[in-house]
């Protein structure tokens, strides 16, 4: 009787231990929800997600100075809007053109003519703001007022002023008119023998020509769109 007992026992502990084993194969607890828990074997599938690309930034694009030829035949005109100046252009000319229309102003002077147009033109391998007088531009390079039979004047269609300024000082919005070793030269005008003055400022200065030479003042004003 005792031994009957004991080989039951026995079979019974046998058959739980069976079932716990079967059941084990068969169930998994779930894995946080579907996502794989952390230390998994397998790494995380990213065949149904890919996350947005990171924004790249944006190059700002810088335009190089592009040399005007300013050597024109007779009675043909070349018209250079300017993308950063809306409004101003300008245009090719020569000695013994009309003026253009709504040319800028640039100063005056007692002697005739008495006012002084903007201009510029090419000199030395860079391009140099200047004074429209009888017929020529005048700027001012190495000391010396030069004058030039071919070069552009200032157009404008919308209203520009002109912004005090002294000892190199360059206001918002000024204009830049040419340059010299890739540097920009703004439009300036300075007081000087009872006139007013077209130049470009140099360093601290708005140096101009007049009466043969370059001229230099501290105190100046800047052409401003």
């Amino acid at each position: 009787m005792k031994k009957t007992i004991k080989s039951f026992i026995l079979s019974t502990f046998f058959l739980a231990l069976s079932s716990a084993s079967f059941a084990t194969d068969y169930y998994s607890p779930p894995a946080n929800n579907g996502y794989p828990l952390p230390g998994s074997a397998q790494p995380a599938s990213n065949n149904y997600y890919s996350p947005p690309p990171a924004p790249q930034p944006k190059h700002k694009h810088h335009k190089s100075h592009m040399h005007v030829s300013l050597n024109v035949p007779a009675n043909e005109r070349h018209i250079y809007p300017t993308p950063s100046y809306p409004g101003l252009m300008w245009i090719n000319m020569q000695t013994g053109f009309n003026i253009p229309r709504d040319a800028v102003v640039g100063g005056n002077q007692p002697e005739r003519p008495h006012t002084l147009f903007v201009c510029r033109g090419n000199y030395h391998g860079g391009i140099h703001p200047g004074k429209l007088v009888a017929g020529y531009c005048n700027i001012s390079w190495g000391g010396e007022e030069i004058r030039l039979s071919s070069y552009q004047v200032l157009v404008s269609s919308r209203p520009l002023h002109w912004a005090s300024a002294d000892h190199g000082y360059i206001p918002t919005n000024a204009i830049a008119g040419g340059y010299e070793n890739q540097a920009p030269l703004f439009i300036c005008q300075a007081n000087y023998q009872g006139g007013t003055h077209t130049g470009k400022v140099i360093g601290n200065n708005c140096n101009f020509g007049w009466g043969g030479r370059e001229q230099a003042s501290p105190y100046y004003y800047v052409l401003v769109g």
